[in-house]
């Protein structure tokens, strides 16, 4: 029986170890935006979508960032994430180990406008410097896999607020600017339901803009910042916290600009 057990673990894992592979073949083959994200566009955000001029553009903006450390840019949906809008501005790092950088074809459909907009006060342009910023940091952290209930919470809202304080750093902005940008590009299309913050709120995996633009306000993550985090999310335990303050408190020398 226990013979059995380890050869169906074994073939588990070589199964999760294909589907792995197949997957990150499969990014690394896309030329910056997907077939599937580019059908999507044309289908239901912008009819006259140019892919030539849509990479031509991505490239020109690339040259810009320094800290993309070989990390490829796509613009696509991966099958896990399908349950977000692919009309939504969002991204993330993909599996781990994984050296992509994931945007949903939303943001591929709005860079694709701004590249026609002429004179622009490059919101969407510095938006995405900023998101850039904060997924680089995202793969240079540690993951919280082991953690369970408000202490996984409270781990994941802290690692959101840290990876905006190094996405600020990173893009070269300041905190306002950056809230500049949110407020055009995502809060107000997106309505006040981005905004929520209360209790019934609490144990959601991502903390609100609305949190988190008020925790930028401290210019770094201090320790007392990372105090009130951990107490937001209903954490009394002391050593949990402290544990959080060796991870995610900065030195002061890591503040950044305040100003807008």
């Amino acid at each position: 029986m226990r013979d059995i057990v380890m050869i169906l673990l074994m073939l588990i894992l070589i199964a999760l170890l294909c589907v792995y592979l197949h997957i990150s073949l499969s990014w690394h083959s896309i030329d910056v935006i997907s077939l599937e994200a580019e059908e999507f566009i044309r289908e239901k955000l912008d009819p006259a979508f140019d892919t030539e001029r849509f990479r031509s553009y991505i490239d020109k903006l690339l040259q810009r960032i320094d800290f993309l450390d070989e990390n490829k840019v796509i613009f696509f949906t991966p099958f896990y994430d399908r349950k977000r809008s692919q009309s939504s501005l969002n991204a993330h790092t993909g599996l781990p180990g994984q050296k992509v950088i994931i945007f949903t074809p939303g943001w591929a459909a709005r860079l694709y406008r701004e590249s026609f907009a002429g004179k622009s006060d490059g919101a969407i342009t510095d938006l995405f410097a900023f998101v850039l910023g904060h997924e680089m940091t995202h793969k240079e952290q540690r993951r919280f896999i082991f953690l369970f209930g408000r202490k996984r919470v409270c781990a994941g809202w802290l690692r959101e607020i840290s990876s905006d304080f190094g996405g600020i750093r990173k893009s070269g902005l300041s905190a306002g600017r950056v809230r500049f940008c949110l407020e055009k590009e995502i809060l107000e299309r997106e309505g006040r339901r981005q905004r929520r913050y209360g209790s019934k709120t609490v144990l959601r995996p991502h903390p609100t803009w609305e949190y988190r633009m008020k925790c930028w306000e401290s210019g770094r993550m201090t320790r007392e910042l990372v105090d009130k985090i951990c107490r937001d999310c209903g954490i009394i335990d002391r050593r949990f916290c402290d544990r959080m303050k060796r991870i995610y408190a900065e030195k002061p020398a890591g503040s950044m600009r305040r100003a807008g």
